[in-house]
């Protein structure tokens, strides 16, 4: 099994996922070499996407530390169905109690 609870052989590699592509984008290595070469063809025509998967990470990043240390929130409910990557996306919100949840769509695995 996989740190993530997936057995390897339920993993399908021989198709690009959104998730690994994003994590290869954000210099994770949640990814396999079908994801960075999918990744690399919308660069070629998207140059610009790389810096927008990296924005939008640092806005996520912002919004939390506002919303722990202006509004006194401390609990998050973080519901995704992407992989976490090369940033715990999370790990600014200091002593928050986070809720985990995850989907699983077995036909994206």
């Amino acid at each position: 099994m996989s740190e993530q609870g997936y057995p390897a052989d339920r993993i399908d590699t021989s198709r690009p996922h959104p998730a690994r592509m994003y994590d290869y984008w954000l210099g994770g290595h949640d990814n396999y070499e079908i994801d960075r070469d999918a990744a690399e063809r919308i660069l070629a025509t998207s140059p610009g996407a790389r810096d927008a998967v990296r924005a939008n990470r640092a806005f996520l990043r912002r919004a939390v530390r506002v919303l722990v240390r202006d509004y006194g929130v401390r609990q998050i409910l973080d519901y995704r169905s992407a992989l976490d990557g090369a940033t715990r996306r999370l790990t600014v919100s200091m002593t928050l109690d986070t809720i985990y949840g995850t989907t699983t769509i077995e036909s994206s695995l």
